[in-house]
């Protein structure tokens, strides 16, 4: 596949590409460099171009993962291998989603040794590859976070006044889920207060998934809460039927 045409086509998903005056491309000096083992420009475009929301996920995932590393190793080597495979899978899906591309690949490699049961010798070795690709990773996100200049909002409020209005924008979240395009934390911020009622179990589940940006597994819990709305369901059901 291209990957030009993929970009433009979730930017048009996302109402992006054509709407004058929201999102516009930035200027090449506002875009973070791609240094080797790294992709910031793509990941910008996934995100609309907006680089603010770009920042505030930095920021996010170096509070997140940057001392992270002293816990996974004590998993690794106690062979709590469900508990490290499920930290990697969540550290390499993020890392892919900021453009972090060498630490993606370095998460991916020791979820699959995990997973297939390796010995210590291969997991020091693959940890040691992590390790260092995880703290490049964070300084360079922390330093394009600080330099970044904000931007508006990806996501303009919507007046949530009746139910209509909320199957929209449950609507939109699980469209964004099923794209894996970042704008989806800005829709959850709003429909996050508006899911009152909901059973506590799930929505704690879809907290973590959204902070940990594990959009797989949102996109599940979403779609299971909002099928639980009777007043949902007509709305989701040709989304829910084609996936």
């Amino acid at each position: 596949f291209d990957i030009d045409d993929v970009v433009k086509t979730l930017l048009l998903q996302c109402d992006l590409a054509t709407t004058a005056g929201r999102d516009p491309i930035p200027s090449s000096g506002m875009l973070p460099t791609d240094p080797p083992g790294f992709d910031f420009s793509t990941a910008v475009q996934r995100l609309g171009n907006n680089t603010n929301l770009f920042r505030q996920q930095s920021l996010r995932f170096c509070t997140q993962y940057a001392s992270s590393i002293d816990q996974l190793e004590k998993q690794l080597f106690a062979y709590e291998d469900v508990a490290a495979a499920d930290f990697l899978h969540g550290l390499r899906g993020a890392a892919a989603t900021l453009g972090a591309t060498a630490l993606a690949t370095s998460a991916g490699s020791l979820e699959k040794l995990v997973r297939s049961g390796a010995e210590t010798e291969q997991r020091t070795r693959a940890l040691r590859q992590l390790r260092d690709n995880l703290a490049d990773a964070t300084a360079r996100l922390a330093y394009y976070a600080d330099q970044l200049a904000a931007c508006d909002e990806a996501v303009e409020p919507l007046d949530i006044t009746d139910s209509d209005a909320v199957i929209a924008l449950n609507e939109q979240l699980i469209e964004l889920l099923m794209t894996s395009n970042m704008r989806a934390t800005a829709v959850y911020a709003q429909l996050r207060p508006l899911l009152v009622g909901y059973p506590e179990s799930s929505i704690s589940v879809l907290d973590r998934a959204m902070e940990k940006l594990d959009f797989v597994t949102a996109l599940g819990v979403a779609r299971d809460i909002l099928a639980s709305n009777p007043a949902a369901k007509p709305a989701l059901a040709s989304g829910l039927a084609k996936n």
